[in-house]
């Protein structure tokens, strides 16, 4: 969940007030306005590699990408942002131009966000009911996990190896996991925090 110190419970109108006179971002959740940190260097460049190797996959068909800057809202309330999505079709869109029919959404995970996007997000975001798949990526390794909506529930798949593929059955594409880090290498990874100097 996006860092942020919780307050009294707030309306969807204060979130969209807050949304409208800031220059950052926030996700609304339960009551609570969460500011969301930008991404490190090799997040933004992972994210981007995505949206690049999606659009390149769906050019010339009915479905598109949108970046991190789309707001997104479930059934259940939570109002957030991915950090990229697809859509098929027209955009239905909802209140403060929220987009409600996402066809496929990409988080791109971090240190700070990993544990809420894999548990609550992922739930949450599977409430859409147009939504087929989820693609949770790593920046630091290897990593690429994906959801699929079947008749019965949703499938999960995980491909590890640079020389993989990545089946959006709905979307009938696949994604090269290559062309997700090439050239990620060229970006340091976060350092680890410094110790501090004993006292």
């Amino acid at each position: 969940m996006p860092a942020s110190a919780r307050h009294h419970v707030h309306t969807l109108a204060d979130y969209f007030a807050v949304e409208r006179s800031s220059r950052h971002k926030h996700e609304f959740l339960d009551g609570q306005i969460f500011l969301m940190a930008g991404g490190t260097p090799r997040h933004n460049y992972v994210a981007q590699r995505v949206l690049d190797a999606l659009s390149r996959a769906l050019a010339g068909g009915p479905c598109f990408t949108m970046p991190a800057d789309q707001r997104l809202a479930t059934p259940d309330g939570l109002y957030t942002y991915a950090d990229g999505s697809v859509f098929c079709g027209a955009v239905e869109v909802g209140a403060e131009q929220t987009a409600l029919n996402p066809t496929l959404v990409v988080e791109v995970l971090s240190d700070s966000t990993r544990a809420y996007d894999r548990a609550d997000k992922l739930d949450r975001y599977r409430t859409i009911p147009s939504l087929q798949h989820v693609v949770l990526i790593e920046t630091d390794a290897v990593d690429v996990e994906v959801w699929s909506r079947t008749g019965d529930g949703w499938q999960r798949r995980v491909a590890v190896d640079r020389e993989a593929t990545v089946a959006l059955d709905a979307l009938g594409i696949e994604l090269p996991v290559q062309s997700l880090y090439e050239g990620v290498d060229r970006i340091s990874a976060p350092a680890a925090p410094a110790s501090r100097p004993a006292r």
